[in-house]
């Protein structure tokens, strides 16, 4: 996905609307980026990634630990724990429980 001029990211999930034409690499502002940590990611080197996404206008950034079973949604820039998410004006929810049992 390119946030900038000159750099990209590559988000676990992204939901983009049908106007995306371009499979390849994401230029348009996404609807959703969900990113999942590996074991060995700390929260702290996402602040960056975090700080791209609102940058580009993702109205909706959530991030999942499955080792800790914690979920944040990160849209408003800060790290807000929640159990669930809902994205503001479409039909996307997510049950953090349904997804790290």
């Amino acid at each position: 996905m390119q946030v900038a001029a000159e750099r990209f990211r590559i988000p676990d999930l992204c939901i983009c609307d049908q106007g995306n034409s371009d499979k390849r690499v994401v230029t348009t502002t996404p609807l959703l980026v969900i990113e999942v940590l590996s074991p060995e990611d700390r929260i702290g080197r996402y602040h960056e990634r975090v700080s791209d996404y609102r940058n580009m206008g993702i109205r909706g950034i959530w991030t999942l630990d499955p080792e800790t079973r914690k979920a944040w949604d990160c849209s408003t820039g800060d790290w807000i724990e929640t159990t669930s998410f809902r994205l503001p004006g479409t039909p996307i929810f997510l049950d953090v429980a349904a997804v790290l049992p």
